[in-house]
């Protein structure tokens, strides 16, 4: 038996949640799903230049789960980008948000309009 999934700390909530392929319909693309501490990572690693520890300390997790999340966040990229497929940004804030240092437990309220697609968690 596993144990749970340690609470994290996002900076951020991204304004745009789903990318897909120019001039291909979404009913024809598989969609990977990117979670809230995926993209995060990127954002400190990729975005902001922070080494792999400063990044960790900041999420409040490992230099190693960090590595993990980061190399799984870089490899669903990769496959969307070369496979053309769409990627969609999981928006729950079921983390906790590092500004005000409170645990947000919302529910995504927005239609979601992918809702009977190809969705894939890779």
């Amino acid at each position: 038996m596993t144990r749970g999934c340690k609470q994290r700390r996002i900076g951020f909530k991204a304004k745009i949640d789903f990318y897909k392929p120019q001039g291909v319909p979404v009913h024809f693309l598989e969609v990977i799903l990117l979670k809230e501490d995926e993209i995060e990572a990127i954002r400190l690693a990729d975005e902001q230049g922070l080494y792999h520890e400063a990044a960790a300390e900041h999420m409040q997790i490992s230099r190693q789960t960090f590595g993990n999340i980061l190399r799984t966040a870089r490899n669903k990229i990769a496959q969307a980008l070369i496979n053309g497929k769409a990627i969609q940004i999981e928006n729950l804030g079921k983390y906790q948000n590092s500004k005000n240092s409170s645990s947000v437990n919302a529910t995504n309220e927005k239609f979601n309009m992918l809702e009977n697609t190809n969705r894939k968690e890779i």
